[in-house]
């Protein structure tokens, strides 16, 4: 079949054909490993706190092609709470949850750990999982500024995850912006908390004096004059 001349081979000066010399093994995976980190950044550069959580899910889970994904913060007594759950396509409501039985318990000791198959054969108490039809499983943990393992990135699917060590490395650099931004949020609930306390304590301490009923008293009487 002739192709037109509008899309037909470009021709270098003197007719001869360019010829284009296919990318080695390293560069296709160099290549491929800027599209992700672009495709995750484009999703993530402009948005902090709640906000990030939300855009980090669907855009891991688009690089991975994966149905499910979801951002989570450890608790207490080994249980988890999601920051982002990403399912078929939407962000859902979030959740919370014991990690004992299931993967997500590994990756809370600071390991990232990947199963290409087999979950509910690996993990047959983790019924959440299992209920959704997971066969496959990729968590990296995120880290404070201490390196603690403050809570995870979590992506599975139903169909098998092959092994592919540029696409968990690409993860691993994204968890390490969302474990900063997971410590950030943290140490603002924290001053809330610390402020909402030394607030409690004044009132209560004013209230012991009759302070704040003379304080009250004197505002009531202004704004009545």
């Amino acid at each position: 079949m002739k192709l037109p001349d509008s899309i037909g081979p470009t021709l270098a000066p003197g007719n001869k054909q360019e010829s284009s010399t296919p990318l080695s093994p390293e560069a296709s995976e160099w290549k491929r490993a800027e599209n992700m980190l672009r495709a995750m950044m484009e999703g993530t550069a402009r948005v902090t706190g709640v906000d990030f959580f939300n855009s980090l899910a669907p855009q891991v889970a688009k690089v991975m092609d994966a149905r499910f994904c979801f951002v989570a913060e450890c608790l207490p007594d080994l249980r988890a709470r999601s920051l982002a759950w990403w399912i078929d396509g939407k962000l859902a409501e979030n959740f919370e949850y014991d990690m004992r039985g299931t993967p997500c318990l590994e990756v809370a000791q600071g390991r990232t750990c990947h199963y290409p198959d087999r979950i509910p054969e690996l993990f047959p108490e983790d019924k959440g999982m299992i209920d959704l039809g997971t066969v496959s499983y990729l968590g990296v943990p995120l880290r404070n500024s201490r390196q603690q393992t403050i809570g995870h990135l979590v992506v599975f699917d139903d169909k098998p995850m092959p092994e592919d060590p540029l696409a968990i490395s690409v993860l691993e650099t994204f968890a390490g912006r969302a474990g900063a931004e997971l410590e950030r949020l943290r140490a603002e609930a924290e001053v809330r908390r610390l402020s909402e306390e030394l607030a409690g304590r004044k009132i209560a301490e004013l209230e012991q004096t009759g302070e704040l009923a003379r304080r009250v008293k004197e505002a009531a009487d202004g704004a009545q004059q």
